[in-house]
């Protein structure tokens, strides 16, 4: 299933919003992490805590990315896109 929702709690509320257009009858799919944990913390998580591997879109992009590059936070900031 990919992610194409994202949850924002808003005081009291939790809303959920659509990232995309979604075909009726679809799954609504949510992130079970805030975008800004790493692909490897990720899946340590989802391993220890439920015991499975994620391979959503984003987790089989970013599996196939070499170690030494980082997360994708890690690699705008060293390029000068980002800064926290």
């Amino acid at each position: 299933m990919s992610v194409n929702a994202c949850r924002l709690n808003y005081r009291a509320d939790i809303i959920i919003r659509m990232i995309h257009d979604v075909p009726e009858e679809r799954e609504v799919g949510l992130s079970c992490f805030p975008v800004n944990i790493n692909y490897s913390s990720r899946q340590k998580r989802l391993l220890e805590d439920y015991g499975f591997r994620c391979d959503c879109d984003r987790c089989i992009v970013e599996s196939s990315w070499s170690k030494g590059e980082g997360d994708e936070s890690e690699v705008m900031e060293r390029d000068g896109r980002f800064r926290r």
